[in-house]
C-alpha cells in the first residue's frame, strides 16, 4: 500500500520537521484513566488550540466501553462549529487495554482498513521512534464514505498491553497525491502538525 514518496518535497520537509521538532517539548495535556493508577503521559493537542483549556475551542466527546478485550476510552475533539456531517478536522485520543498485538501490527490494521475506504492509491509514510512507538502519515485523494479528500497523522504507542493513539484527520475537496495544486491543505500546516502530533510521549 506504501507508496514511493522518496521523491516528494513534502515528504522531505515532513521528515525533516519530525526528525527536528518531534524532540522538543510542544504545549501539552495530560489524560488519566478512570481506576487506572498507572500512567499516563503527555499528549498532543489539536492543532487548532490556541489556550490552555482544549474545550475553550473544542467539542469534546467521550467514550468509554467495557468488552470482554478490555477497556477502551475514546477522547474525540472537534473545532466549535464543526458537527458529524460537517467537521474539516477532528482530533482523537484513544486508550485501549489488553491489546495482544504490536504498535506496528495496529498500524498495519489501520492502512488496511482505510485503504478499504480509499477510491485512489493511498499513500503513507511512517517513522519509527523505537519499537513501541511509531507516528505516521496517511493520504487519500478520494474516500468512498464522503467523497471528500482526507488525511490522517497518528502518533502510537504501547506500554505493556495498553495502546496509545492520538491522532488528527482533516478532510477538504478530493485531491491528487503529487498535485500540490489540488490539495486542500497547506504544506507548512501539515508539516507543523505531524511535528505536534510527534510530540505525545508516555511518562
Amino acid at each position: 500500500m506504501q507508496g514511493d514518496l522518496s521523491t516528494s518535497k513534502l515528504m522531505q520537509n515532513i521528515r525533516s520537521a519530525v526528525i527536528i521538532l518531534i524532540l522538543t517539548a510542544f504545549p501539552i495535556y495530560g489524560l488519566a484513566q478512570n481506576g487506572s493508577s498507572a500512567i499516563v503521559g503527555s499528549f498532543a493537542p489539536p492543532s487548532w488550540q490556541t489556550v490552555d483549556d482544549p474545550e475553550v475551542e473544542s467539542k469534546k466527546d467521550v467514550l468509554n466501553l467495557e468488552t470482554e478485550d478490555g477497556r477502551q476510552i475514546v477522547y474525540e475533539l472537534k473545532p466549535k462549529g464543526q458537527g458529524n456531517r460537517n467537521w474539516r478536522k477532528r482530533h482523537w485520543i484513544y486508550v485501549a487495554e489488553d491489546v495482544s498485538k504490536s504498535a506496528v501490527r495496529v498500524r498495519n490494521s489501520y492502512l488496511t482498513r482505510e485503504g478499504e475506504l480509499c477510491l485512489k492509491e493511498p499513500k503513507w509514510a511512517d517513522w519509527d521512534k523505537s519499537r513501541t512507538e511509531l507516528v505516521f502519515v496517511y493520504f487519500c485523494g478520494e474516500r468512498a464514505t464522503d467523497g471528500r479528500g482526507y488525511l490522517a497523522v497518528v502518533w502510537m504507542a504501547k506500554q505493556g498491553t495498553t495502546l496509545y493513539r492520538v491522532s488528527e484527520e482533516w478532510r477538504g475537496a478530493p485531491y491528487e497525491f503529487g498535485n500540490e495544486s489540488t490539495y486542500f491543505w497547506d504544506r507548512e500546516e501539515l508539516t507543523n502538525l505531524i511535528a505536534i502530533i510527534g510530540s505525545s510521549e508516555l511518562n
